[in-house]
């Protein structure tokens, strides 16, 4: 199962965004775990309760914690993580 965090406080955007993932799973055969996170803040607590996401889809300009704040605070503890689009 892949694991899919979704990161966006416009829920227009999150949900269509979550469907669009979902049809392209769908199409693949591959089952996902969505979860959906307004801000930067609970994505980080959950990342240090449960570990990190397969793929984080994060929005850039975020109230509480933008999208560039909580990349560099996911860096500082897992090394392993990779961005596109900064």
């Amino acid at each position: 199962m892949l694991k899919i965090a979704i990161c966006e406080d416009e829920k227009v955007f999150a949900e269509a965004l979550e469907r669009g993932v979902q049809s392209w799973a769908a199409q693949r055969g591959i089952r996902v775990s969505i979860r959906k996170f307004t801000n930067g803040v609970p994505l980080i607590h959950c990342i240090e309760d449960n570990g990190m996401f397969d793929l984080v889809f994060m929005d850039v300009q975020m109230k509480k914690m933008d999208g560039l704040e909580a990349a560099a605070k996911i860096r500082e503890n897992d090394l392993d993580f990779f961005s596109v689009g900064e």
